[in-house]
């Protein structure tokens, strides 16, 4: 009971607060994935009241929520829960569930000295074919987080990951799937779309900050991922197999060219990293980059 009552409550979708589920509900629109109704949209909680028979107390479906978001196939494994999940270069241990007898844990490449254990939910050796069918919004409906790049996205018939690093440090788009490039405008559209909400949390609101900080996220990393997706379509020969796995190098400033921002308001470098700003006066927003990497924007 201790360490349920440790873990940070409402971070599923399922429980947020009614006024983030209507903010989120605003950022989905009704073509961005996840693609749900943000108000009846409560499978979780359904399934935890109609198929397991639990309690309706806040503390009952607290636990609930807790074993969804940190079990492994249903099991609480100490330490193991504590690993955070990325994919691509990051990912370096392998897990093998050995029923009845113990569960394993390995490196799958070597790793450095104070570098960070990652696992993943659906990259996985234990992931049960997520691997081509759950994607970034995936993640975000049942775990309650935006994963780091690299992510993978569905747009329609757009299937890509994005935000792999190669040795020259430029972020590559791998297509999965991709669609003609007569399917560019329905990208742009909900790009710009995007690009345009407001996300302004006023002083009388009672939305909880985690909330808040995962829907903007949310947003922003699926701008990146579409800005990035109409560019590569854009670069794309007309004539190429939409079937085949198709990988591409973009440089950011490819498909980070944000109207009305003005780069390098102020920039800090330590020896691990640079730190820069970018501002839009008009929207009172401001970007912050690592190593010219996008992280966030904020009003």
């Amino acid at each position: 009971a201790r360490y349920i009552k440790t873990r940070p409550k409402g971070v599923v979708p399922d429980v947020w607060s009614r006024e983030g589920r209507k903010v989120f509900g605003q950022v989905l629109g009704t073509d961005l994935p996840p693609g749900f109704d943000v108000f009846s949209h409560k499978r979780w909680l359904r399934q935890w009241h109609r198929n397991c028979g639990g309690g309706y107390s806040e503390l009952e479906v607290h636990a609930a929520m807790v074993v969804l978001t940190y079990s492994e196939d249903e099991l609480m494994i100490p330490y193991f829960d504590i690993f955070n999940h990325r994919n691509g270069m990051y990912l370096n241990t392998r897990a093998e569930n050995l029923e009845g007898n113990r569960f394993v844990v390995t490196a799958k490449r070597g790793i450095s000295p104070g570098e960070q254990i990652y696992t993943s939910l659906n990259m996985c050796n234990l992931c049960d074919g997520r691997e081509d069918s759950y994607h970034t919004p995936d993640i975000l409906l049942d775990y309650g987080f935006v994963e780091e790049l690299p992510q993978r996205w569905a747009f329609g018939p757009a299937v890509f990951q994005f935000g792999d690093l190669n040795e020259s440090g430029k972020m590559s788009l791998t297509w999965l799937r991709y669609p003609s490039k007569a399917y560019i405008p329905s990208l742009q559209t909900e790009r710009d779309r995007l690009e345009n909400i407001t996300l302004e949390k006023k002083s009388s609101s009672l939305m909880p900050d985690y909330e808040w900080d995962v829907i903007r996220k949310y947003r922003n990393a699926a701008l990146l991922a579409l800005s990035a997706a109409v560019r590569a379509l854009e670069q794309m020969p007309q004539d190429e197999d939409p079937d085949a796995e198709k990988e591409i190098f973009i440089s950011c400033t490819d498909y980070m060219e944000f109207p009305g921002y003005v780069d390098d308001i102020g920039d800090e470098k330590s020896i691990y990293q640079e730190i820069s700003f970018s501002e839009n006066k008009e929207k009172d927003d401001v970007c912050m980059y690592l190593d010219n990497t996008l992280q966030i924007c904020q009003s």
